[in-house]
């Protein structure tokens, strides 16, 4: 059953609502949901239900939607058809840790081994014991002397230092006369045409494969690394594969202080075929891992969840929410939610997808999407087809973005900072935004537009060359390398941090930043302010609409008109204001509501109902009003979040809260191997 949701991938996913609530995700006459914040299957992968059938214990509905997935996933790749052996002694019961996946036949363990749930086999550092796979290569199906890998999936819980090898083959009288090498030196290794001087790798927890797919070569690999060598003989092993112990120089070794959480062997594997196998592996053992914890922390005022962090496992990362709206992404699909994440029925592969960075949804629930690869995508029928868009420069003609020096950093075009939301212009319902860019990488610095529910995506306003942020081919950008801008502009900035617009007037705003002035003299900080004529679609700008002489008080962010004021947060420690959206020109009319703050206040929410969170990122804060900023109370996660998962990116990205009064923060607009770090939700009780 080649399922097409493999990518979701059996990994823990913390719900997007409440503890006790069930979200479903359909797929393929299957159902997965999320139950205590791990995703759960009601339909199971018919191989995994005859691995289920031979368990003397019934793993639960979580724990068997993390094996049904990762059948679907080997069946999808065709792996199934490889593997000769499949053992994961991360499961739920000791006797299940024992089954091969595929056949009818067991590991044994031998001596003294502790069995831990969702964990694997350990013991104390003085206590002996190993595992007999029961599987002699020479007498295998799949196996032949061209076309055979063994493989295991390594956690060095104690962080012990691991020397030698962990598999080798037992001779009759209980010594171990070959080895193959997987830790420290691939050393006296004769199993499958290896006498390999070394191969190195000490003190790391991973996947380490040994193998041989063509005649000349023996290939190594340790997570998705690989090497090969030259072989030296011409037998598959006839003597069973042991795990726990190896020869060294003639001594039986016997392994502690780590764990081994899966074995396999199987007939030759293409790169591509490892690598999805690892992926596979690396997925089901983070999942395992997720059900022996629950990261969820509250006290009398504050409720905080965990998401999407490397000791919970993978997870759908979230890059749009609003009331009972939600998209997300992991792998290479992209799923949306219209009941606040009790289910994600809507489901779409796209290779982009985890490159996303920006998604938002109009009330006709058509959504657009933005990623790194500077890739538009949009989709009006629920994700059951996605369309690619070309961004439409000012005249009208394809964008064109500026070549990278180095490929590896093609611009920050399409993250933002910014509440992801559209505006009512008139009855159009606009998309209206800028990227908050030359951070990490360099780019021009854009505002976009659509005015026609997208069916084109647009430039509204091009800003001018800025001379401090340049491309060089580094990270972040730099005062040296290319220009990047329009040249017959003068006003320049850093990036864009909010944008908002006024019903009163109809008019659109634009607060950037950085300094005033910049390294380079320039002068970045400020506010424009443009009208739109939909009529011949063009815009009027009064790009010096206010200019702010002193950058740190008054560099904006979260801008929102309500009614007939504008809310604003600071860049600069500087606090939160609002002012009468016809009287902004006048410094006079500024009015400080909040007092300044230690910390920068960039990411910040104004609801049309009075709500105001603001997420003060140099001290883990949230200060938070109900009554447009007339009394506000402020909250810290110091104290009740471990600090390890207090980053600062983390603080720096806020999303709407959700019909159950969640608000997330993460710095989502790039995956998790761009920025790595936690994603939190909170809510006030």
């Amino acid at each position: 059953m080649r399922k097409l949701l493999i990518i979701l991938a059996f990994l823990p996913l913390i719900c997007f609502g409440q503890n006790y609530k069930t979200s479903l995700i359909h797929y393929n006459g299957g159902v997965i949901s999320f139950q205590g914040g791990i995703v759960v299957q009601t339909t199971y992968n018919t191989s995994a239900i005859s691995l289920f059938e031979r368990m003397d214990e019934q793993p639960n509905t979580t724990t068997k939607t993390i094996y049904s997935i990762a059948f679907d996933s080997l069946e999808y790749y065709g792996l199934d058809n490889k593997l000769e052996r499949f053992f994961a002694p991360k499961a739920h019961s000791q006797q299940a840790s024992t089954l091969d996946w595929f056949q009818d036949t067991t590991f044994t363990v031998v001596d003294s081994m502790h069995f831990q749930k969702y964990l694997g086999y350990v013991r104390g550092i003085d206590k002996r014991g190993y595992i007999n796979t029961n599987l002699k290569p020479s007498d295998a199906i799949k196996l032949s002397l061209n076309s055979a890998f063994y493989g295991l999936k390594i956690r060095n819980k104690y962080n012990y230092s691991l020397t030698g090898v962990q598999m080798g083959v037992l001779t009759g009288g209980g010594s171990i006369s070959t080895q193959i090498g997987l830790q420290g030196q691939w050393r006296n290794s004769t199993i499958h045409g290896l006498n390999v001087a070394s191969y190195a790798v000490d003190n790391f927890d991973g996947m380490f494969t040994i193998g041989r797919n063509r005649a000349d070569t023996a290939l190594f690999f340790y997570n998705d690394v690989r090497n090969s060598r030259i072989r030296v003989s011409s037998a598959l092993p006839d003597r069973n594969i042991y795990l726990y112990v190896v020869n060294n120089n003639g001594v039986v070794q016997y392994f502690t202080r780590n764990v081994i959480e899966t074995f396999y062997a199987s007939a030759g594997l293409t790169d591509f075929e490892y690598l999805k196998l690892f992926e596979v592996v690396n997925r089901f053992t983070s999942s395992m891992d997720s059900l022996r914890t629950e990261t969820v922390w509250s006290n009398e005022d504050l409720e905080v969840k965990l998401v999407n962090n490397d000791d919970v496992g993978f997870g759908l990362r979230l890059v749009y929410q609003k009331d009972e709206k939600k998209i997300a992404v992991f792998g290479d699909s992209i799923f949306m939610s219209l009941d606040n994440g009790l289910s994600y029925p809507y489901k779409i592969q796209n290779s982009d997808a985890e490159n996303i960075t920006f998604g938002v949804m109009y009330t006709n629930n058509a959504i657009f999407l933005a990623s790194k690869s500077k890739n538009l995508y949009v989709s009006y029928d629920s994700l059951s087809s996605i369309i690619e868009r070309t961004l439409k420069d000012t005249s009208g003609s394809d964008y064109v973005y500026h070549t990278p020096v180095n490929p590896t950093y093609p611009g920050e075009y399409y993250k933002i900072i910014d509440i992801q939301r559209t505006y009512i212009d008139n009855g159009l319902e606009m998309l209206f935004f800028g990227n908050y860019g030359n951070v990490q990488e360099a780019n021009a610095t854009l505002v976009y537009y659509s005015p026609d529910t997208l069916k084109t995506i647009k430039v509204a306003y091009k800003f001018g060359i800025d001379s401090s942020y340049r491309d060089n081919g580094s990270t972040p950008s730099s005062t040296e390398g290319n220009y990047l801008g329009d040249t017959n502009n003068t006003r320049v900035c850093r990036h864009v941090h909010s944008t908002a617009f006024s019903g009163i007037d109809t008019s659109y705003y634009v607060g950037v930043g950085d300094s005033w002035p910049n390294t380079t003299g320039q002068y970045e900080s400020g506010w424009l302010k443009g009208k739109y004529n939909k009529e011949t679609d063009t815009w009027i700008w009064d790009s010096d609409f206010r200019n702010f002489g002193d950058a740190t008080y008054w560099k904006s962010t979260g801008l929102t008109v309500i009614g007939d004021t504008m809310f604003w947060g600071s860049d600069g420690s500087r606090g939160i204001y609002k002012a009468k959206a016809d009287q902004l020109i006048y410094s006079d009319s500024i009015i400080n509501i909040y007092p300044e703050i230690t910390g920068l206040t960039i990411s910040i929410d104004f609801s049309q109902t009075g709500e105001i969170m603001a997420l003060i990122s140099d001290d883990f804060k949230i200060v938070h009003s109900t009554d447009y900023g007339n009394t506000f109370n402020i909250y810290s996660f110091v104290g009740l979040v471990p600090t390890a998962h207090l980053i600062y990116k983390t603080f720096s990205m806020l999303k709407q809260k959700d019909s159950d009064g969640w608000f997330h923060c993460s710095d989502n607009n790039y995956p998790a191997t761009y920025y790595p770090g936690t994603s939190l939700l909170f809510r006030i009780k």
